[in-house]
């Protein structure tokens, strides 16, 4: 995809208030999306049950919430959808947060178009939620990236934001269940993780994904940036916490002086092999740079502001583009205030 403008705001994260700023859409009280842009809502008669669609109007996500008891299961409801929708359906169940889930592929008329789209069925504790991710039969191929990435968006609590969304659970469970132990040596000591390689090779495909939709965009690309960096930084932040934890405890740091954490990962991080992904998105997945060590000024970037919230309670973050991507942080803390660029 290339190398970008210098100077454009690439990413904006508000991370002590989580990844999505408040005029995200959500379509349940407590649940949020952070659809792609330009996307708007185009139905919310029914405070329990929402649509959206994106600019040309042919790419539509319904969003629906049901009292948990109203069905006994996700196959249940995904067979009644199949009969409200007179669908054709493959799907297959999976775990969400070590909840039942289902994702299907479907078929349908509408009364305008033969549509193909995907259904997401999600447990929760007091509501179930159906996602249905549908565009025109002739337009699939183009919107097929949207539809998932829509999807994938979508959060059911405020705790979900920050973890992998749904579709990436699919795609490779998360925690992983065959992760094995590795020993990182990272700024002259030794930290102790459990590491699942496939899972690290599974987080190119978001990415990518999210790249051919930053792409297409061209009127609102510094919107669109911002949107690319959310996804990416939440698909990364979870899966490395342990590694934070296992730094500060390695390097001896203590959590009254967070300018050393901030110094020490800097340190570390600046010290990577200069290496490009070689991919259309030409972006490392944050988690793969630190595994490897090695990664371009991006995604290092990117692995130094997911780091440093692990570490240090953050009032806000900004990247800006240029020849090499710095992180520029604000970080609050009862006893400090400070500014670094990396």
């Amino acid at each position: 995809m290339g190398k970008r403008t210098s100077g454009a705001v690439v990413l904006l994260l508000f991370l002590s208030f989580g990844l999505w700023s408040e005029d995200r859409y959500w379509p349940a009280p407590g649940c949020f999306l952070d659809l792609p842009v330009g996307w708007t809502t185009v139905d919310e008669s029914d405070p329990s049950r929402r649509a959206f669609s994106d600019p040309t109007r042919t790419a539509v996500l319904q969003v629906c919430a049901y009292p948990s008891e109203a069905f006994h299961s996700t196959l249940e409801l995904y067979q009644e959808h199949l009969t409200q929708l007179n669908a054709q359906g493959e799907g297959v169940p999976f775990l969400y947060r070590g909840r039942n889930a289902f994702l299907a592929d479907m078929r349908f008329a509408t009364s305008r178009f033969d549509a193909r789209g995907y259904l997401l069925l999600l447990e929760d504790d007091e509501r179930d939620f159906a996602l249905l991710a549908f565009t025109p039969l002739a337009s699939y191929a183009d919107n097929h990236d949207q539809l998932i990435s829509a999807l994938d968006s979508f959060a059911p609590d405020r705790e979900a934001r920050r973890l992998p969304g749904p579709v990436s659970h699919f795609h490779y469970p998360y925690p992983s269940d065959h992760a094995a132990p590795l020993t990182l040596s990272a700024g002259g000591a030794e930290v102790r993780l459990a590491v699942d390689p496939e899972e690290l090779a599974s987080l190119v495909f978001l990415i990518e994904r999210e790249a051919r939709i930053l792409a297409r965009h061209r009127d609102d690309f510094e919107a669109a940036w911002d949107r690319y960096y959310r996804i990416v930084y939440r698909d990364n932040s979870a899966r490395l916490a342990e590694l934070a934890a296992g730094l500060r405890h390695a390097w001896g740091l203590d959590p009254e002086r967070p300018l050393a954490w901030v110094e020490r990962l800097m340190g570390w991080i600046q010290g990577f092999e200069y290496v490009r992904s070689g991919t259309f998105s030409d972006l490392t997945p944050p988690a793969v740079a630190a595994f490897t060590q090695a990664g371009d000024c991006d995604c290092r970037a990117l692995l130094f502001v997911i780091l440093l919230e692990h570490g240090v309670e953050i009032a806000a973050a900004e990247a800006k583009r240029g020849d090499c991507a710095p992180a520029r942080m604000s970080a609050a803390n009862p006893r400090t205030l400070f500014t670094v660029d990396v």
